[in-house]
């Protein structure tokens, strides 16, 4: 709200203080959204590793999820247990 600013405004608040103290804590939920999407983002990120990481001794764990599954068999059971180990990090 106008009036809180105001208010640090009047008591001698500059405006970085007034952005830190007053504004910033109350846009906590939304930095908190964004930074957990981010982080998801960032760990089931496949495509930017998959172009970028040429040596495949290494990779990260978007593209190595993709070996167990070929053109003409798939090995379900190695597969999902792969995706259970990815995704406990994030839950």
């Amino acid at each position: 709200p106008v009036s809180l600013e105001e208010a640090a405004r009047i008591d001698g608040a500059g405006t970085w203080r007034i952005f830190w103290k007053i504004i910033f804590p109350l846009m906590g939920p939304i930095n908190a959204t964004i930074a957990i999407m981010t982080a998801l983002w960032a760990w089931s990120d496949f495509l930017l590793p998959l172009i970028i990481l040429t040596d495949q001794s290494n990779p990260t764990i978007s593209p190595a999820q993709y070996v167990f599954s070929s053109q003409f068999a798939t090995n379900y059971p190695q597969a999902f247990a792969s995706y259970l180990i990815a995704m406990a990090p994030v839950l």
